[in-house]
Formats: structure tokens, sequence, C-alpha cells
């Protein structure tokens, strides 16, 4: 399988500041990096960090720092700029 690459360049307010964020994700097959995050997801799940009942859109229900910090210790290659 090859590489995949996923780059993301968001901007918004955030403490009534304008914030850039540049994230850059590298794994070495696309199908497991969607099964990392994912797996990042399911950990927040059963630990019982996400107690929210009903269907939620997972970035909207993570922890994201917690997220992507166990993407990386399942080998992610995690790359943030902030501006």
């Amino acid at each position: 399988f090859a590489k995949v690459e996923l780059i993301i360049n968001a901007s918004g307010i955030k403490d009534g500041k304008e914030k850039k964020i540049k994230l850059q994700l590298q794994s070495d097959d696309g199908y497991d990096l969607t099964a990392q995050a994912l797996s990042a997801c399911l950990y927040q799940y059963f630990d019982r960090s996400i107690s929210e009942p009903g269907l939620h859109l997972m970035g909207q229900i993570v922890d994201e720092t917690r997220l992507f910090e166990d993407m990386k210790q399942m080998g992610v290659f995690l790359n943030a700029l902030e501006s």
C-alpha cells in the first residue's frame, strides 16, 4: 500500500483572535490511518471519556488532543503549526 498524507489548513476565531493551524498527518497506509483514528476514538468510548448518549459525529465528541496523542502512539506522524 502507498503512504498517505493528510493536510488540513483551518482558520477561525479563538478567544477573540484570529487563529490559523496547519495539521499534517502521515501514515504508511490509508486503511491503517482510518483504523487508527477509529481505535483512538474507541479508547475514549471504552474508558467512558465519551459518556453522552445518542448519535454523534466523531469530531464533535472526542477529546481531540488525546485522539491525536493516541494516534501518534500507534505510529501516525503528526505535525501541527499554529499561527
